[in-house]
């Protein structure tokens, strides 16, 4: 069998020509229904194919929305987060499995770094505080050896060095001690 696409100016026609020595048989089919029908199937791809791509664009926004709102929430607690208010926790309620776990883990962090920050605090007020007492006592007795000491003696000038001492000791010990509150 041999077929092709015999043209004519206002129509196309499809011929299917098959024969042995004897005979031949021609077959021709007009395509303008076809050609009709792939046009119409043309413009529908043409309108259905932006209306698809809009809503798989509107289809993917929402789906990301909602998948990466777990992930959003965590950036916006850690934003937060400072050594003065580790009290942030995130809300594992009605987040997937994976983000729950990684929400667990984060929480759970926090608590530990919590702690951690309260002990330090802790810690450094006590023994701001426990060191204040006995700087007062130094500085007191240091005070009166200057003043006992000979004017401009040797002894006056190590004494007057170590009260520039615990005045600096002082110091830190009250920056400590804002640093605790």
């Amino acid at each position: 069998p041999d077929a092709f696409t015999w043209r004519e100016p206002d129509q196309r026609w499809r011929v299917n020509v098959t024969g042995n020595e004897r005979a031949t048989l021609a077959v021709a089919v007009s395509l303008a229904r076809h050609d009709t029908q792939m046009g119409l199937v043309a413009v529908g791809f043409g309108l259905a194919f932006p209306l698809a791509l809009a809503l798989a664009w509107v289809g993917g926004r929402i789906l990301s929305e909602h998948l990466l709102r777990p992930l959003r929430t965590l950036t916006q607690t850690t934003a937060r987060l400072t050594a003065r208010d580790l009290s942030q926790r995130i809300e594992d309620e009605g987040a997937d499995e994976e983000f729950a776990h990684l929400i667990t883990m984060f929480n759970a962090m926090l608590d530990r770094l919590e702690k951690s920050f309260g002990q330090a605090l802790r810690f450094s007020a006590d023994a701001a505080h426990e060191l204040k007492t006995p700087l007062t006592i130094l500085q007191g007795e240091l005070e009166q050896a200057v003043q006992d000491a000979e004017v401009g003696s040797r002894e006056q000038q190590v004494y007057s060095g170590l009260l520039e001492e615990v005045q600096r000791l002082r110091t830190i010990i009250r920056k400590l001690l804002l640093l605790s509150m």
